[in-house]
């Protein structure tokens, strides 16, 4: 299952942007990298397919601009926001940050991982899952199985968890609590469906309290469809709420000349909401595994690469050890890049709707207008 891994120098679990990014750039400083993946690839995953400017240029500086328009999908160069009554739509400038583009993730992610499998030192293993692990000896001791059924062990002198909101790992070691905020989403695809916008939509209203709709065009009358909720308790119940909404709405009539082409999955939204340290001795957290998700838009692929960088990074630039002082300098890093402005943004969201005697739609979308202007001046620089 393992073979050929003796001289692996780091491990990294989960090859979606965040592994893969990792991967890649430890690969290419001739680290001997196991990037392991319990899924098959190409595969799935619930996603509003979304990459915005910001993450288009990750993808520059790790030499793969080219990567999302080879996996298809289409740009845009707005964002629609409906939010209550008020409709606001805001332009992309021009330059590195000028488009946001929808691709599948099934392309996407196949297409980063098999970059990152190409690389000589790069070795790649799917459908194996890490099911315990031990951090208390010289290196991290992983146990894994296969999807045969097989198992094996494996002690690594470093390790990068990038195995999704869910990380075991994560979870085992105190990094997040129950009580943290988890939002939930659910996502499916649509066909067949006409006068789709050239631009990417977001609807707030109080049909879906603490959450809101996506309509991401993808080409060809195509769309890919979701909601997140902060409030919502299972994705049975938030199907429910987004079928309604739906047959409330214009754009649900809409939606209803098409067909959908899948039944809808739920997962998941990894929200950044505090800054405490993503690691431990021995391992980084990076991507989902270290919830680096926008609070608002539930944006996940740009902070995935960028923050599978910043770990390789620091692991290179530490000797490939994980000490408190490799950990100290990668917190500093993703901190400063987009940390404090993101749990910033938490910290309004839930302030606002959050009285102390239940949740209040009218607040919250206080707050979903306020951080529609943050977005707009920090990303597109213009005033909705």
């Amino acid at each position: 299952m393992l073979d050929g891994t003796s001289s692996c120098q780091v491990a990294v679990i989960g090859a979606g942007p965040a592994g893969s990014a990792a991967a890649l750039t430890l690969g290419r400083a001739g680290v001997h990298v196991l990037l392991m993946d319990r899924a098959r690839f190409p595969r799935d995953k619930t996603c509003g397919d979304g990459i915005t400017g910001p993450g288009l240029h990750q993808l520059e500086l790790l030499g793969l601009g080219g990567v999302a328009e080879q996996a298809g999908g289409v740009s845009h160069r707005a964002i629609r926001f409906t939010i209550g009554d008020e409709v606001a739509e805001v332009p992309y400038a021009d330059g590195a940050r000028g488009m946001v583009r929808v691709v599948r993730r099934r392309e996407l992610d196949d297409r980063l991982a098999q970059a990152a499998a190409g690389l000589p030192t790069v070795h790649f293993v799917t459908g194996v899952e890490v099911t315990g692990f031990d951090l208390d000896g010289p290196g991290p001791r992983l146990h894994v199985r296969s999807d045969e059924g097989t198992t094996e062990e494996l002690t690594v002198p470093a390790l990068i968890d990038a195995s999704g909101a869910l990380s075991r790992i994560a979870r085992e070691v105190g990094m997040f609590h129950r009580r943290d905020p988890l939002p939930l989403a659910v996502q499916s695809y649509w066909t067949g469906v006409p006068g789709l916008r050239d631009a990417l939509e977001f609807h707030f209203g109080p049909a879906l309290p603490g959450g809101y709709l996506w309509i991401f065009p993808s080409g060809g009358g195509t769309a890919n469809v979701g909601c997140g909720s902060f409030w919502a308790q299972t994705p049975k119940a938030l199907v429910g709420e987004v079928e309604r909404f739906l047959a409330e709405h214009e754009f649900g009539a809409q939606l209803r000349r098409g067909r959908r082409t899948r039944a809808w999955r739920g997962g998941f939204i990894p929200v950044l909401h505090d800054l405490r340290s993503r690691g431990r001795p021995g391992v980084l957290f990076a991507g989902d595994a270290g919830r680096f998700c926008d609070p608002l838009f539930g944006e996940g692929i740009r902070y995935a690469l960028e923050s599978g960088v910043l770990a390789a990074e620091e692991l290179l630039r530490h000797d490939l050890r994980i000490t408190p002082e490799t950990i100290a300098c990668y917190d500093e890093r993703w901190q400063e890049s987009f940390g404090d402005s993101m749990s910033s943004l938490f910290r309004l969201l839930l302030s606002r709707a959050d009285t102390g005697s239940g949740f209040d739609q009218s607040r919250y979308l206080e707050a979903v207008r306020a951080g529609v202007r943050e977005f707009a001046r920090t990303m597109v620089g213009v005033s909705p």
